[in-house]
């Protein structure tokens, strides 16, 4: 949070310099200055409380901190967060998974469920971008394949997960039928 990173500042200045933390700039100050997020000298001076003493002083690193902390969330410089930035949630995850994360991982990191990945990574699939080798064992692929060439012509997942072992999960059978199209 911006108000903790300015206070830590704040608290660092006044340490360093020996003088009270109201002399750097109050709370009321610090609450304005998350509320505008003001990026340059002159922003910072319409803040209330942020006189030109102050802001020569202590400016350039109260604007580090405001600017890094935009940058880790996303903010430009109109204090809007960036939509054209964000990337669809098959392709966070399908990153976090190509960069060596198991799906239990990526569940935990992403707060989503192990289906919710699963389903996420099974979209590459057909692209070639994942071999299902990759999400399934070859000998568990080779166990569904056979099932599902057993259970013949069926229309539907519902019906061919009838049909087949039941240990066999439905994503189980989505993805082997995925890599078979592919």
């Amino acid at each position: 949070m911006l108000a903790i990173k300015l206070r830590e500042l704040r608290d660092g200045i006044s340490k360093d310099l020996g003088i009270p933390h109201f002399q750097i700039f109050t709370q009321e100050t610090l609450y304005a200055m998350c509320d505008e997020l003001p990026r340059t000298e002159n922003a910072l001076l319409k803040i209330a409380g942020m006189g030109k003493i102050r802001v020569s002083k202590y400016g350039e690193e109260i604007l580090e901190a405001i600017e890094g902390y935009c940058k880790e969330n996303g903010i430009n410089k109109f204090n809007e967060q960036k939509k054209e930035d964000k990337k669809p949630t098959k392709q966070i995850t399908f990153e976090l998974f190509t960069s060596g994360l198991s799906i239990k991982e990526i569940a935990k990191e992403r707060s989503l469920t192990v289906g919710t990945i699963e389903n996420h990574l099974a979209n590459y699939i057909t692209s070639g971008d994942i071999d299902v080798l990759e999400l399934i064992e070859l000998k568990r692929y080779k166990k569904i394949l056979s099932e599902i060439e057993e259970a013949g012509d069926v229309k539907g997942l519902t019906s061919l997960k009838e049909k087949v072992d039941p240990s066999i999960t439905y994503m189980e059978l989505k993805m082997v039928l995925m890599s078979m199209e592919s």
